[in-house]
Formats: structure tokens, sequence, C-alpha cells
């Protein structure tokens, strides 16, 4: 047993921190921008019932700022966190799959785990996988201590503490729901099963009535973006819409089709490796808990469907929310199967990690620019005010990270009260700040090249030599 765990233990740690502070090294402008939030929220923290960026609600990026202020001003920092909720769920998965179908299904599940769609999103400064950490756990508290009250007052707590993250949450009373039907339509588990339900729903109700007093403040958070960017808000063509979203996210399900949502997993690596959809498949007919299997298919099936902006048709930040289901599922397959199931995984997954960790270590190109101006903010922490024109601006979120409470102007806007003069400009084309500067005696004019982008800067401050 001991063995057996510190196998699985290294399935789950060793691909999480190899090259820690080195893979991934893009960093996305959502994580800059959470991490830059966090600070603000550690240093000043704003109710429950507030929303940050993209309508989510404040809480959680309070940890991203205790992160940094306990471990130091880094996006590593940030990122610790976020691999520290992995790694939970990642144990809480295996435990639930060993627990439920052997010591093979746990070495499945572990595996299944380290797709590098998972380690990812394990290594980013986001709170998706901290959302999923809640779901994984909560079955846990279930499968570990079944037809416990407590354990489901406690699982009910988890999802409503979930709903304080990403927004993929809403759809876990649904599956919640589902897992609940077959235990319900039996006469000798209905009673328990309602009591339990009953139990879930008051830890939820206690959890989520902060953040509802602000979705009653502002209903519009309450589906975030879901609400402009989904194929709900083209009713005209909602149905083709959702067919052709539906039909993309099947292909990247089976891993023939790669991930399209602009920079959050930037490889050419399947979402899916090919083969895993049909391990966890036969893992569902395989599974002996008929309540397990509706929970899991309807977990699959409603991430799958709910997978949608407008403009990515397979949307890495959501997909990811489908790997504990999948390691779930595919794990069960290990009944039949036995240790024939986590070397199938073994050998599914092996390429697509390899490349990973080969991809991984390089800057994507459309992370360059931003990584570029961030590190120069950095350098030059002695300016106090910054004037950006054009390309990554005030508003991108490394920006934000770097100036780190700092200010930064736009062209033509005017210094407040109390700030220092500006003593730094950075200038894109085509953009022009002649007039601005030209009476500035104190500014030295530099040139510097981004990847392929040209940037003038006036600074009064001398610049730093150009990073290797």
């Amino acid at each position: 047993m001991v063995l057996d765990w510190l196998l699985i233990a290294s399935v789950i740690l060793l691909p999480r921190y190899y090259l820690w502070g080195a893979a991934p090294a893009g960093i996305h402008g959502d994580e800059g921008g959470f991490a830059s939030v966090g600070v603000q929220m550690f240093a000043a923290p704003q109710p429950l019932w507030s929303f940050g960026p993209q309508s989510l609600p404040n809480a959680h990026f309070w940890l991203f700022g205790a992160a940094i202020h306990a471990l130091g001003y880094d996006i590593w920092s940030a990122r610790f966190v976020t691999s520290l909720f992995g790694i939970v769920q990642a144990f809480a998965i295996a435990d639930i799959a060993r627990r439920t179908a052997g010591m093979a299904a746990a070495l499945t599940a572990a595996l299944v785990m380290a797709i590098p769609l998972q380690l990812h999103f394990d290594r980013l400064a986001m709170c998706n996988v901290m959302t999923m950490a809640t779901w994984a756990v909560a079955l846990w508290c279930i499968v570990r201590f079944p037809w416990r009250l407590e354990a489901a007052a406690a699982a009910g707590m988890l999802l409503g503490l979930g709903w304080y993250g990403y927004q993929s949450s809403r759809i876990v009373p649904l599956i919640a729901a589902a897992g609940l039907l077959p235990l319900l339509a039996r006469a000798d588990t209905r009673r328990p099963a309602i009591r339990m339900a009953a139990a879930g729903l008051l830890g939820f109700a206690i959890v989520i009535a902060p953040l509802a007093i602000g979705f009653v403040l502002h209903p519009e958070t309450f589906l975030g973006r879901a609400g402009s960017t989904s194929w709900l808000a083209q009713p005209a063509h909602g149905w083709p819409v959702l067919v052709g979203h539906l039909s993309a996210t099947a292909w990247a399900s089976v891993g023939l089709r790669f991930d399209e949502s602009g920079g959050f997993f930037p490889f050419a690596i399947p979402v899916i490796p090919f083969g895993l959809m049909a391990l966890a498949l036969l893992g569902l007919f395989a599974c002996r808990s008929a309540a397990l299997r509706w929970c899991l298919a309807t977990w699959i099936v409603l991430v799958l469907a709910g997978n949608f902006l407008r403009y990515y048709p397979v949307y890495a930040p959501v997909l990811v929310c489908l790997v504990p289901a999948v390691a779930l599922a595919a794990a069960c397959s290990a009944r039949w199967l036995r240790w024939l199931a986590p070397l199938a995984v073994a050998l599914a997954i092996a390429q697509p990690v390899r490349d990973y960790f080969r991809n991984a270590v390089r800057i994507p190109v459309g992370e360059i620019l931003p990584m570029a101006q961030a590190a120069l903010l950095r350098d030059m922490d002695e300016v106090q005010t910054v004037v950006i024109a054009g390309g990554v601006g005030c508003g991108h979120g490394m920006t934000n990270f770097a100036l780190h409470g700092r200010t930064c102007l736009n062209p033509g806007e005017n210094v407040p009260a109390g700030a220092d003069p500006p003593q730094l400009f950075i200038v894109f084309p085509p953009f022009n700040l002649e007039s601005s500067i030209a009476t500035r005696g104190d500014l030295v004019e530099y040139q510097r090249r981004w990847n392929t982008t040209t940037v003038h800067i006036w600074s009064s401050v001398p610049l730093p030599p150009e990073r290797s």
C-alpha cells in the first residue's frame, strides 16, 4: 500500500513541479491581471459579494495576494497557489478511484490528471483549477464518508465555495442532481438520499449566502461573460452556432482538434489525448455505482455543451473542467481491464506530455511583447509615473502587475493630483507623442525591439541593458 501511494504521489507531484519556474515560460495577460487584483485584495479586501475582472467574484483573488505577500512579488508566487489546488484535486480524484475500483484505477486516474491540459492550468495563476478542486473534494467527501450527513453538508459547502471562483461552477448543481437521481429512484435509498441532499443544500446555502447578495445587487454577474458571448446570446442563429460548437468540442475531446482560445493553451497538442475518451466511455459502463456513473456522464456532457465563447469553439479554460470526470470514468475501466488501464493511459499521454515540456519552456509569440514591456517596467521601479501610447497599454494585465501600484497614463491623460510627472514614455508605432515631450530636455530617446515591434522610449532615467 505504501509503495502504491508513493507511485501515485510521484505521478501527481513530479509532472507538476518538473521545470517549475521555467514552464510555462509565457505569462498570459489574465495571469498578470488576476495577480495584480490579488495584491490589491490582500491589501484592502473587498466584500465577499463584490466582483472584479470578467464578473468573477473578488474573494478568491485574495489567495493570489496572500501568496505573493508570503513568497515574494512574482507571478510564480501566484502560480504556486494554483498548483496546491491542483495537487489536492489530483489526490482526491486518485483516492476516489482507489475506493471505487482499486489501486489500478487510482494509478489510471492519476495518469489522466497528468495530461498537458491539466498540468498547464495547474501551473497558471488562474481560478479554473481552484474551482475544480472544490468539485473533486466535495465528491471525495461523499465517497469517503458514505451516507454521513456531515460529509454531505461539507460537500455542499465546498460546492458553494466553487461559486466564488470560475463561472463553470454554475453547472455543478446539475451534476450533483444527476448523481442523486439513481438514489432517489430506489425505495431503499430514497429517504437517506433526501436527507443527504437536504444537508448538502444547507451547507451550500450557508456558504453561498454572501455571494447571493452580490447576485441580487448585480444580476448580470450570475452568468458573467456567458450572457454576452455564448450561443445563448445569438437567438437568431443559436442552434446552428451550438451545433458547430458541439462538433468542434467533440473533435477536441477525442484528441483530433487543438485549443482555439487565443493563448491559454498555446501548443499544437491535443486538448484530450487520443483514446482517453474511449477509455472513459468504457469506464462508465464498468462503473459499479449508478450514482457515480450518472454524475460523471452529466459532468462530461455539461462541460462539453457549456464550453463555448463566441470566438473560441474549443476553449481550454472550460475544457480543463472536463479532466477530473474523464479521469474518474477512465479509472473505472480498471474494473475490467485491470492494470491494462493505466498502461493504456501512460501510452496515450507519453508523447503529449513530452511535447508539452518541450514547448512550454518557450515564450509564445503573442506573449513576448507584453512580457518584454513588463520586464522593462519592473527594472525601472524607481519611475513612479509612466505614459504608454498604443501596443500593450495601461489596461493590460502584465502592465498592471509590473507597475505594482504605480501611475500609468494613456496619451492625453492628465497627471493625477499628487502623482509625480511622467519620467518614462513608451510609444508604439504609429503613435506620436512629439508634442508632449518636445519641451522636456531631461528625456533621452531610446529604441527597443520587442519581437517584431520597434518601440520608441523616452526616459529621464537611464534604461537598463536589455535582457538576453
